[in-house]
């Protein structure tokens, strides 16, 4: 399936977005870091795909890479307007370049470490397994990202919080946000994901008939999709706290663990293999990240979800009046 040279008529366009892509992703990720978490979803998440679909409901299915080009152009330029709107037009200050590197090159690290994550499988799919079913697992995957997209809207609105919380070292404070965050993200996420584990066949037969085989690969990967969803505040913690360098230690041992399963299932189960593989990925990178942050920040994520009157006698200790719950 990589082989086949009808995909170097839909690469090309992509190849001149690439700029576009990254200027866009900026914008909306400087929007968070200015205190508007809201614009910089709605940049970095929302438009451009609203814009492509817009350019195929309006006959332009012939040229679909160039639509999402345009798109991802159009909301780049957004972006910056927006941008320069809350910081002014000033004169260019002069940056620490490597001050900037040595802070932001472990998160950059862990965001190609994540592409990564989340491309591996359909290219194991591509090398290893057939179209069909390469096909199916990237409709099922996409379906169930539809959870993490929660999870990065949560980022996005917690994140400048956290950090804020953090640097004024309000332990409690920080753990009644992460608490308050874990919860909201998982009550925003059950709906979408009972329906995934309830209808998977008609959810997928919406896209074509065809596709409702992949009801088995939706089910494996929304159970995955939900332990992200539980572990989600793990990652903004620790990129908010400073221990980006352990982020991107989890995340890379997560890559290689993902690495050697698709080796091991792709060949032998084909896309369940595959699905198996992205799972246990996720188990190994939600549990090192709850584990670093329990060590690190002394904050179990896990109790946002335990009653309250539970979570207040395990912080007193036996023999010790309750705290307040939160």
């Amino acid at each position: 399936m990589l082989s086949d040279p009808a995909l170097a008529a839909a690469l090309r366009p992509f190849a001149f977005g690439t700029l576009a892509l990254a200027v866009m992703v900026t914008a909306g990720s400087l929007l968070s870091a200015l205190d508007r978490p809201v614009a910089g979803q709605i940049i970095a998440a929302l438009v451009w795909p609203s814009l492509a679909t817009a350019w195929l409901l309006l006959g332009g299915a012939g040229n679909a890479a160039l639509g999402a080009v345009l798109a991802m152009a159009a909301t780049a330029l957004a972006g910056l307007l927006l941008v320069g709107r809350e910081v002014g037009c000033g004169p260019l200050e002069r940056v620490d370049a490597r001050g900037l590197l040595a802070a932001a090159g472990p998160l950059f690290g862990v965001e190609m470490t994540y592409l990564l994550l989340a491309n591996l499988p359909v290219l194991a799919l591509g090398l290893w397994a057939t179209d069909a079913e390469a096909g199916l697992f990237g409709l099922a995957g996409r379906v169930s990202a539809l959870l993490t997209v929660l999870t990065v809207a949560m980022y996005a609105v917690a994140a400048p919080r956290l950090a804020r919380l953090h640097a004024a070292s309000d332990r409690a404070g920080l753990r009644r946000a992460a608490h308050a965050a874990a919860r909201g993200v998982t009550v925003l996420a059950l709906p979408a994901a009972a329906a995934m584990l309830a209808f998977p066949g008609p959810l997928l037969a919406l896209f074509g008939e065809g596709f409702r085989a992949g009801a088995p690969l939706l089910v494996i990967l929304a159970l995955g999709q939900i332990v992200n969803v539980l572990f989600s505040q793990c990652h903004t913690l620790l990129a908010m706290s400073g221990n980006e360098r352990c982020l991107l230690r989890c995340a890379v041992a997560t890559l290689g663990v993902l690495g050697l399963a698709l080796a091991l299932l792709v060949p032998a189960l084909g896309a369940t293999g595959a699905a198996v593989a992205t799972v246990a990925a996720t188990l190994i990178m939600s549990l090192g990240s709850a584990l670093a942050v329990r060590r690190r920040l002394g904050l179990n994520i896990l109790a946002a979800y335990a009653a309250p009157v539970l979570v207040a006698r395990l912080r007193s200790g036996p023999g010790r009046p309750l705290e307040q719950p939160e």
